[in-house]
């Protein structure tokens, strides 16, 4: 076990994974510190409007630009020349920035129909939706990197990212309180962008996309909303199901540390999407991949989830203050089935997708939000928070292993 942990970890060095690990645990200490920052100073019942409306952003962003920077990642991967990755670069973000100028209107039409007890997230909702276009462009412009290899400005896009975010988020807070957050939130992506992509020279090209190549990030963006439905869409089904603004703050609060989690799998896959990608068809290599993930995530995660699990009452006192720590037996409810899900749903799910097979990832999530949804409502009925909590780590397994169940047999298949 000891020489496969080696050898994996090797392996994802050589594919400069060190440096994007690096800039991933820069960007969750820091965006943690701004969480904390923004959670004490801003009051209870505002944080709330904002968690809602920043729910809502989250789950449209999987459909901000059509899924094209999916696309781009899957498609230009396997695309041999750097001018033909280009092209499909450009292609992707003319065709998606169009898409989400669309949305950004239907959000805005759509924010006066928000539940009346919630009825003060709307202007925070439209500014927040300002923040599609550039957040689309800042992941389109991340994935070119990633195809072209170039690893290091990638992570150097996330480290500039999270320190100019800190700074408007500061300066934001300071002066308009909340709602200097949420343009702190608009603005950081577009200036990240224009600063990133100066250096790349666009020349007109009458070349075709590749063929289903809107198809695949369709597949993605409709695999995307559901996957964010049950990961982030908690605050909104909450405010939808009559909860107060501070029920929202309080579950917002629960699951910023467990989510966190899912920062080691994100660099693993962040990094070896294209590997993946140009692997499609060897079972071999795809088997041994999933099998030294699992190895090497289990022996460098284990202790500290026992330490988050065993101090979890004192940390949340100590991050968020003593308002808070009635949510302790949620934050550890949801810490136990996302580290599930860190050995399941997530690896299957990215190598489906990056292997071609997004809309694989659809059937799965799609048949569990439909569970989710009433399961939800039922428990939260009943239980309040904590059931609503239950529902979310329900599917969270239950789901992982539907999606271990699919990638054995697409790997039965080649």
């Amino acid at each position: 076990m000891i020489s496969n942990v080696r050898s994996y970890i090797a392996e994802f060095k050589k594919r400069d994974g060190l440096y994007i690990a690096i800039s991933a645990l820069i960007v969750k200490v820091i965006g943690l510190i701004i969480s904390v920052f923004v959670i004490r100073m801003i009051d209870k019942a505002e944080f709330g409007y904002i968690a809602f409306a920043l729910s809502i952003i989250a789950v449209l962003s999987a459909f901000s630009g059509l899924g094209m920077n999916w696309s781009l990642l899957r498609y230009g991967a396997l695309e041999k020349t750097i001018s033909g990755k280009k092209n499909i670069y450009f292609k992707s973000i003319k065709i998606g920035a169009v898409v989400t100028l669309i949305l950004i209107l239907l959000v805005s039409l759509c924010s006066v129909f928000l539940p009346k007890h919630l009825e003060d997230s709307s202007l925070y909702l439209i500014i927040l939706s300002l923040g599609l276009l550039g957040n689309f462009l800042l992941d389109s412009l991340r994935s070119f990197y990633r195809i072209v290899k170039k690893n290091r400005t990638y992570a150097n896009i996330n480290v500039a990212f999270i320190f100019v975010l800190i700074v408007t988020s500061v300066v934001g807070i300071y002066f308009y309180d909340g709602y200097g957050y949420v343009f702190a939130l608009v603005l950081t992506p577009l200036l990240v962008f224009f600063i990133f992509q100066k250096g790349l020279n666009f020349k007109h090209s009458n070349n075709l996309l590749p063929d289903g190549f809107v198809k695949y990030g369709i597949n993605t963006s409709l695999g995307m909303v559901s996957n964010q439905a049950t990961i982030i869409m908690g605050p909104l089904l909450l405010g939808l199901y009559g909860a107060i603004p501070e029920e929202v703050a309080m579950f917002k609060v629960t699951t910023i540390i467990p989510f966190n989690l899912m920062i080691v799998p994100g660099v693993i896959f962040t990094t070896d999407f294209v590997h993946i990608s140009e692997s499609y068809k060897d079972s071999g290599v795809l088997i041994k991949y999933y099998k030294d993930y699992v190895k090497t995530l289990f022996s460098i995660s284990i202790i500290p989830v026992i330490l988050l699990f065993i101090f979890s009452e004192d940390l949340i006192f100590y991050l968020f203050g003593a308002e808070y720590v009635l949510i302790n037996t949620e934050f550890r409810l949801l810490l136990l089935s996302i580290y599930v899900a860190l050995f399941l749903r997530i690896p299957a799910g990215n190598i489906l997708s990056a292997v071609g097979k997004a809309s694989w990832n659809v059937y799965n999530t799609y048949f569990w939000l439909v569970i989710y949804l009433p399961l939800s409502l039922l428990l939260y009925n009943s239980f309040g928070i904590m059931g609503f909590a239950i529902s979310l780590g329900v599917v969270f397994v239950f789901s992982g292993f539907v999606g271990v169940f699919m990638l054995t047999r697409y790997l039965k298949t080649i």
